[in-house]
């Protein structure tokens, strides 16, 4: 009996994974790229920006081809052209990522298909960990069912199983290093599990920067349990992690050397309530992303709150299990140090969710707790209610991203955001998308057919030849006021389309 129920369960687990992998393959039909994973694919190409300016923003219209060659990986740089431009101008983020990418790309081609189908595996990956976390954690099957099924409706971490960039990796350490450290701790023969242990540590910092905080969450979590080990397991612990921080030391060297400053999007902080309101606000987005009124949506989020502190309050009355320990750290060390950061120096780093994944890998794990201990309650009354709230953030999850259109999915670019703009601009005879910021074009450029031609510029002047534009039916992405008085001055016609960022132009009497 026993052993049927556990079938049955992996079986749930398989059952929702196939589903949900269905689902993201229909789902990428109508998933745009936006600049963070344009940036990447920069990176990818081996290219840094003062090339792609200087041969995109010559004056000549230029090809989807011309483009995607810094769009990812191409015949003429290699692995370690890419490594060599995240050294140089972004040493904040670590190549793991990136390598694995590029060697994917390599193998399985550069389509967005196969791009996204990466993140997918990883997410996978993150599933069958959350399982395995949580059984170890809580010593109980139903709440780790309950915890893969979280994660697998999450829109958040659905987010980070297809898109192009290094935060599901991220997650993905987080919860095998977690796993692994519990795993190797429980035993004295477990020389196999130190090495995995080592190597996802390694991994992780080598993915993320933010990282270190799991480092140093373990490290205290190790501090926690020091007297009650074996001198064996202290021993190999300390060595595992000499070895990944020795690893780890030539890309620190270079982070350090980088002396990078606050980003200008993070400069300026808040008041102690501003803040404390966008913290809150990263929570929903781990069970919903709905449309609703602003009380509902209110209402919600503080009955989220609740659950988290009801958890919370559980977790600490469970002295037997000192593993639990290592979730409440996993939600405070990551999340904490940033938001200090941020009231000190005047930054905005916590309000940003994905820079601590793990404390919402953690709010996942705390929720399930607390309704798996819910539905396990002998009073009616408590188990009924930890029912709905389960059957609650289910239907939640599930209508957030369910039945996607193209119409509800979103071109971001660099600070812009086009509903529907691909369909518009591929029902043109010849398109020609003009645009002055190419973190603008290159990710729309994805989603428009291949025959269509770009033209990028800073200045209307630099464009060679004007009558070259008669030949298209032309599209100018979020132009400048500057750039609105050129193309008036050479006597070209605009005309805003439905879509409050994009622009056609209607009549061409370019003088000679």
């Amino acid at each position: 009996m026993r052993v049927m129920k556990k079938i049955g369960r992996y079986i749930l687990i398989a059952c929702l994974s196939a589903i949900a992998v269905v689902y993201l393959a229909f789902y990428l039909n109508f998933k745009y790229y936006w600049h963070d994973e344009t940036i990447i694919f920069l990176h990818l190409s081996g290219y840094g920006k003062e090339t792609l300016v200087k041969n995109l923003y010559d004056g000549q219209i230029k090809t989807q081809q011309d483009l995607h060659q810094f769009q990812g990986v191409n015949s003429e740089k290699g692995l370690t052209d890419t490594l060599t431009s995240l050294a140089a101008t972004s040493p904040h983020q670590p190549p793991a990522y990136f390598t694995l990418l590029w060697s994917w790309s390599k193998l399985f081609g550069k389509s967005e298909l196969a791009l996204r189908s990466l993140s997918i595996i990883i997410w996978l990956g993150m599933l069958l960990g959350i399982y395995y976390l949580s059984s170890i954690l809580f010593e109980n099957t139903r709440i780790a069912s309950i915890a893969t099924i979280l994660m697998a409706i999450s829109p958040r971490f659905i987010n980070y199983a297809v898109d192009v960039w290094e935060y599901g990796l991220f997650a993905f350490c987080t919860i095998w290093s977690s796993f692994l450290l519990l795993k190797a701790l429980a035993s004295q023969k477990s020389v196999l599990t130190w090495i995995a242990y080592g190597v996802i540590l390694t991994l992780g910092l080598y993915t993320h920067i933010f990282f270190i905080f799991i480092v140093l969450a373990h490290l205290i979590y190790f501090g926690f349990n020091h007297s009650t080990l074996s001198r064996i397991n202290r021993n190999r612990y300390f060595l595992t992690l000499g070895i990944a921080v020795i690893l780890y030391i030539p890309w620190l060297n270079r982070l350090i050397q980088s002396q990078s400053g606050i980003y200008a999007w993070a400069a300026g902080g808040l008041i102690l309530p501003e803040f404390f309101n966008k913290w809150l606000n990263n929570i929903p987005g781990l069970f919903y992303e709905l449309n609703l009124s602003t009380g509902l949506a209110d209402t919600i989020k503080y009955i989220i709150l609740v659950m988290l502190l009801a958890s919370l309050y559980l977790i600490i009355k469970t002295r037997e299990n000192n593993k639990l320990i290592l979730l409440i750290l996993l939600v405070l060390v990551p999340f904490v140090p940033l938001a200090l950061y941020d009231i000190i120096w005047g930054a905005k780093y916590s309000t940003v969710g994905r820079f601590y994944v793990p404390t919402l890998i953690g709010i996942i794990l705390l929720i399930s707790f607390g309704l798996g201990r819910g539905i396990n309650a002998t009073n009616l009354g408590i188990k009924s209610v930890s029912y709905l709230g389960l059957l609650s953030f289910i239907t939640l999850g599930l209508i957030s991203k369910t039945f996607p259109s193209q119409e509800s999915e979103k071109y971001k670019g660099y600070g812009s955001e086009i509903i529907n703009t691909s369909s518009e601009i591929n029902q043109a005879q010849k398109p020609l998308v003009m645009g002055e910021n190419w973190l603008d074009i290159l990710p729309l450029s994805f989603k428009l057919k291949e025959t269509t031609n770009y033209l990028l510029i800073t200045d209307l002047k630099d464009v060679n030849n004007l009558k070259q534009l008669n030949d298209y039916n032309v599209y100018i992405i979020k132009p400048s006021a500057s750039l609105k008085k050129e193309i008036k001055r050479a006597n070209m016609v605009l005309e805003q389309t439905s879509y409050p960022k994009l622009w056609k132009v209607l009549k061409k009497g370019i003088n000679d």
